[in-house]
């Protein structure tokens, strides 16, 4: 992942709140221990900070709205492990600024977690906390201090909910936009086809077939004609032969596959999408006469763009289309999480088997944090062995 890369990825919702929040905690400790400087004569002072350090630095990117599993099991043990560190920071120091660290926790769990169990954790760690500062405190005052808690961090909970809802519906709308777009282009297409076919048709069966007769009765009139009588219905027949294969060329025209503009289809396609960014490019060579393979690599690229939108969260998304003799080749990367294993789902094994029938050949692979790429292979012409 490039640098300019990470760095847009990082500044992008929910990260830029994730920032934004981290910071201001960073400023409230800064004041806090420069209004009371003796603290940090204290080793639990020090234990508390090393702890307040590893829970920000061990933040995971949790707030997405869909992981795969081996993801979220990362996640939910990150997550565990920062609930631990939360519960001794309060051990150690219980004031405001270790008790907000409860609702970070809650608001990640609304996206790792189903509620009923993000609620049956949440009430876990406000159950521990309340036993770890019970000294010296009346009932009362801990049931004050458990309904706060309680309800700040289902609050929490329930908008780190309604966010990730929320994403996935944008998501989906985006989706859902630009396959109607790929749709409309592609039944377009189908219209201007069939269109064309009809107009062929009547040619061939009206001119083509009149014209032909009318061959027929010129060759007879030449023969029932002498003289310059017979040179003007000679010169009749050339222009009528001529007029026959006009139109046989036209009706081979008409009824010929049209060819999709990959480029136009691309792009038109891209401009819909607004997150990942989508950084487009093609070679002047690349032209696709089968519509059949352009079309293959259409629906390649769609997939390729619909796994970044769903499951990358991906900053920017790279397209490179490059032609290698009779072969065109599509290299496509983001600089999303990534993953430490590739699982083919339907579409990724959908994507295979388009390939694998027309002859090409399809790569995935992954690393986290180092994005997701898929590197395909296509040839142009169909294969003769």
């Amino acid at each position: 992942m490039s640098m300019s890369g990470f760095v847009a990825n990082w500044l992008s919702m929910p990260r830029l709140l994730w920032v934004l929040f981290w910071t201001l905690m960073a400023v409230s400790v800064l004041v806090d221990f420069s209004q009371r400087p003796q603290l940090l004569a204290q080793p639990p002072t020090w234990a508390w900070l090393g702890l307040f350090l590893l829970f920000a630095i061990s933040s995971p990117v949790v707030c997405k709205s869909s992981m795969e599993e081996d993801q979220r099991r990362k996640a939910l043990l990150i997550t565990g492990a920062q609930s631990l560190m939360v519960l001794a920071m309060i051990a150690l120091q219980p004031t405001g600024l270790s008790f907000a660290l409860l609702h970070l926790v809650a608001f990640q769990l609304g996206f790792i977690l189903s509620p009923g169990r993000a609620v049956v954790w949440i009430g876990a760690q406000v159950g521990v906390a309340l036993w770890l500062i019970s000294a010296g405190r009346t009932p009362l005052q801990l049931l004050s201090t458990a309904s706060t808690l309680l309800a700040f961090q289902c609050l929490t909970l329930g908008l780190a909910r309604f966010s990730g809802g929320e994403f996935r519906a944008r998501r989906d709308l985006v989706k859902a936009h630009g396959e109607l777009l790929l749709s409309r282009e592609l039944l377009a297409r189908a219209s201007r086809l069939a269109e064309r076919q009809r107009i062929s048709r009547e040619l061939h069966d009206l001119l083509g077939h009149d014209l032909t007769a009318m061959n027929l009765d010129l060759e007879v009139a030449r023969h029932l004609t002498q003289g310059k009588a017979q040179e003007h219905v000679r010169r009749a027949q050339e222009m009528n032969r001529k007029l026959l294969g006009d139109v046989r060329e036209v009706v081979s025209t008409l009824r010929g596959d049209e060819i999709i503009d990959l480029r136009r289809t691309m792009e038109r396609f891209c401009t819909t999408i607004t997150r990942p960014t989508i950084h487009l490019a093609f070679p002047p060579d690349l032209d696709m006469d089968d519509p059949l393979r352009a079309q293959t690599m259409l629906r390649c690229a769609q997939e390729i763009i619909t796994n970044s939108i769903r499951h990358a969260d991906a900053a920017n998304l790279w397209l490179e289309f490059t032609r290698d003799g009779d072969h065109v080749a599509l290299k496509a990367h983001d600089d999303g999480c990534g993953t430490s294993r590739v699982h083919a789902g339907s579409g990724l094994t959908g994507m295979r088997d388009r390939l694998r029938e027309l002859g090409g050949s399809v790569r995935f692979t992954s690393r986290p944090l180092h994005g997701f790429q898929v590197d395909i292979h296509l040839p142009l012409l169909e294969s003769t062995s």
